[in-house]
């Protein structure tokens, strides 16, 4: 197998990788914010502060509904120039190469956790907090067929 493609930098693109690595996290939050907002209530229902409970259904509202997205378009605008930058992505028997105009990093199949397919793109998943995408978009057909062939036979070397 040998694919090759230009990946231009797309904000929405990066947002989604984003979301994916940060998944478990941002659920983290919305359920501790959700925790908050039943605590309050339960202080309401109890009359045991009614100041510190609108205040713990506030935060809980705010985390809950406003940091998760927040967090996402934090680590987004903190990347470094060079990940703004387009990239020369590059599939091949060893494994992955993703060459931007001063950097190259490559992986290798044995160091991917696993995959997972959505309608958009492949995530090659190194870590829970570590993936490269590969979008289907940016493929031509022959290209996505023969990279879902290589993905159903993908198993990844034990750890």
């Amino acid at each position: 197998m040998q694919i090759s493609m230009w990946v231009p930098y797309d904000k929405k693109r990066q947002k989604r990788l984003v979301k994916f690595v940060l998944r478990s996290q941002l659920i983290s939050i919305r359920v501790a914010g959700g925790g908050m907002v039943v605590l309050g209530l339960l202080f309401l229902a109890q009359d045991i502060s009614t100041v510190l409970a609108y205040f713990l259904m506030l935060v809980g509202v705010f985390w809950a509904v406003a940091v998760p997205p927040l967090t996402v378009r934090q680590t987004i605008d903190n990347q470094s120039a060079l990940a703004k930058d387009g990239c020369q992505l590059t599939l091949d028997d060893e494994g992955v190469t993703t060459a931007h105009p001063l950097i190259e990093s490559r992986v290798r199949w044995g160091a991917l956790s696993h995959v997972v397919e959505t309608p958009e793109v492949w995530y090659l998943v190194l870590s829970k907090m570590s993936a490269v995408a590969v979008a289907k978009t940016l493929m031509t057909e022959e290209q996505r067929a023969t990279f879902a062939e290589f993905v159903r036979g993908f198993r990844p070397v034990a750890k």
